[in-house]
């Protein structure tokens, strides 16, 4: 079959992928956008293996080269691109060579999530204990509240706020939001508290800019990290990316990390540092989203992702640890 990838990029002789330029390796699938930019990373005599921004790496055999095209260098990063996936490759491989087993298969944890809600996330009682109660007082753990509480952190009402000079307002209430959830400890919340007039004023104007920045996502979130830094608020996971997960459910998640670790076991083994950076994020959303793909394919329906955190604490925490044992998985 007749490849529609230029001869340079994909020759019809068998080549090292290594010693062609990174320009010459970048590839996307015609059909599967939401996997990303892959890095042709192997050559084998009959397929070509490729790692993908989304974490996988994929064979594809002959007669199927056409099915991946050239990324266009003039719009995208070639060396940061490259680079980041490549990284991401390295580190997978010796994150292989080195895998424990998971603390419990996914199939356990389905089975322990069931057990504590029949009906999944349309059970009344995940309703009661995460989402929203029907009745009695918001609690820490609800949160859906919580993001129900976040409208002010939209994007036109929040940027409004900021026009009109109420950036250390907006804080004040973001600190009094984060604090009403279980997504972070008093400990945590202190030093954010602490800050002066104008420091909550730079964080209030950081944090509308990481919601709603014109800049690419990444820059965003570096940009964020350095103003925490700045403010002698030294990030937290949970400072990091919880205000993301209550104000984008459906993009981000709040990151707890040693939990998240032994998901990413059961799911799709990643490193994810101690101290929150860039890389760290993005391996951390994929185990989220990854997680999220796989309930719904056991037959669950999480709302957004905020759902995805409350699936991966009550099967993996102790307690839900001692449940799995008890009913025999």
């Amino acid at each position: 079959m007749q490849s529609s990838l230029p001869t340079a990029s994909l020759p019809t002789h068998r080549v090292q992928p290594t010693a062609l330029d990174p320009e010459e390796r970048l590839f996307r699938h015609k059909s599967k956008p939401e996997w990303g930019i892959g890095v042709w990373m192997e050559e084998e005599s009959n397929k070509r293996r490729l790692r993908f921004e989304d974490g996988q790496f994929r064979a594809f055999k002959k007669g199927f080269y056409h099915l991946l095209k050239p990324v266009d260098t003039e719009k995208v990063d070639v060396q940061e691109v490259f680079g980041r996936i490549v990284g991401e490759h390295v580190e997978a491989v010796e994150l292989k060579a080195t895998d424990k087993p998971p603390v419990m298969p996914f199939a356990a944890q389905i089975a322990v999530f069931r057990h504590l809600y029949p009906e999944g996330f349309d059970s009344e009682a995940f309703d009661q204990t995460w989402r929203r109660p029907e009745s009695g007082s918001v609690r820490k753990a609800h949160l859906h509240a919580a993001m129900d509480k976040a409208a002010f952190l939209k994007k036109k009402a929040s940027r409004k706020r900021i026009e009109a000079g109420e950036a250390a307002q907006l804080a004040d209430e973001a600190i009094k939001l984060l604090g009403s959830t279980t997504l972070i400890t008093p400990a945590k919340l202190k030093p954010l508290k602490n800050l002066d007039e104008e420091g909550r004023a730079v964080l209030g104007t950081a944090l509308v800019e990481l919601l709603h920045g014109e800049a690419r996502f990444g820059k965003r979130f570096k940009a964020w990290l350095t103003t925490l830094n700045e403010l002698h608020v030294p990030p937290s996971w949970r400072t990091a990316t919880g205000w993301l997960g209550l104000a984008k459910p459906t993009k981000h998640m709040p990151i707890r990390r040693r939990v998240l670790l032994l998901q990413a076991r059961a799911i799709s083994p990643v490193q994810v540092p101690a101290t929150p950076s860039l890389a760290g994020y993005r391996r951390a959303r994929r185990v989220a989203k990854s997680t999220h793909n796989a309930l719904e394919k056991a037959g669950l329906q999480p709302e957004n992702l905020l759902d995805v955190y409350a699936f991966i604490w009550e099967t993996l925490r102790p307690k839900g640890q001692k449940l799995a044992k008890e009913i025999g998985q």
